[in-house]
């Protein structure tokens, strides 16, 4: 492993390559608002881009670290991309790190849960309803369940610069680059014709021999808003927030329905952000 200097011992890192699919550079803004307002310590967001994109300066302000992913850029053509997140390990200024999805928001303190992880590569293995229950639906999760594969939600992985860290994600890449190969020999049913960063995570992980890297801990989870999730008496569609309102106090608390949420949020759901939202989290800062 080669030595490297870090910039700080802990932080949080996401992906922000624009798509067809959503403003994620605003997704991530609106992230690094949220840490910045919600802990108490490595507050910080570093944010890998797409060579050239153009970052507006309140954004850099707020952002750690703004860092090109290197090399080509493997997810150039793809309207969900996602076959750069090997590179996180290479991309991180900081020797412990939180990956997120960019379309996550967090509202309480996650700082003394650092000192908890264990194993050097630590991934969420189960998410919650918007009410704090488990996600218990198969609906999402067939090419787990019928496989038999670890149960990644890659969205919050933490991860040390180690021996270890660099093996899992240069599986990892492997996986990314070689997905025919890898699909047809290890997901018999229901294959998937382009590789997921979950089921690549997963992979990674039963080929490693490591469930220690799935320690199902509280504080690992996060509330996934996905609809089919939610437990609902019928199966409602196409978008949640067309059922349970979300609302977001001036002091940038947010309530779905009558829930407060307080674990971390994968939204999903691309227009939840509005620019209310993001207007409260910047009046906290004093951003014009």
């Amino acid at each position: 492993m080669v030595d490297r200097v870090f910039k700080r011992e802990r932080g949080f890192f996401t992906f922000a390559q624009n798509s067809e699919s959503g403003d994620y550079l605003r997704m991530a803004y609106a992230l690094a608002l949220s840490l910045k307002k919600s802990q108490s310590q490595n507050p910080w967001l570093t944010v890998g881009v797409s060579s050239g994109t153009d970052i507006p300066k309140r954004y850099r302000d707020v952002f750690d670290e703004v860092i090109e992913i290197p090399f080509e850029d493997l997810a150039k053509d793809d309207a969900w991309k996602l076959k750069n997140e090997w590179k996180a390990y290479l991309m991180t200024p900081y020797r412990e790190t939180i990956k997120l999805d960019a379309d996550m928001l967090f509202f309480s303190d996650f700082s003394c849960y650092w000192d908890l992880f264990e194993c050097d590569i630590e991934i969420c293995s189960n998410v919650l309803t918007y009410r704090e229950e488990l996600f218990t639906t198969n609906y999402y999760r067939k090419t787990f369940t019928l496989n038999q594969l670890p149960n990644t939600y890659s969205a919050l992985t933490f991860f040390r610069q180690s021996p270890e860290g660099q093996l899992f994600f240069e599986l990892l890449k492997d996986i990314f680059l070689n997905w025919d190969d890898f699909s047809l020999h290890l997901i018999e049913k229901e294959p998937q014709a382009v590789v997921t960063t979950d089921v690549a995570y997963s992979l990674a992980v039963k080929l490693l021999e490591k469930p220690n890297y799935l320690p199902d801990r509280a504080f690992q989870r996060f509330i996934h808003m996905k609809n089919l999730g939610q437990q609902w008496e019928a199966n409602l569609q196409p978008e949640w927030n067309e059922y349970v309102k979300p609302h977001m106090t001036p002091n940038s608390e947010l309530f779905i329905g009558p829930f407060k949420i307080l674990s971390p949020l994968h939204y999903h759901c691309k227009d939840f952000l509005t620019d209310r939202m993001i207007k409260i989290y910047e009046r906290s800062f004093g951003i014009e």
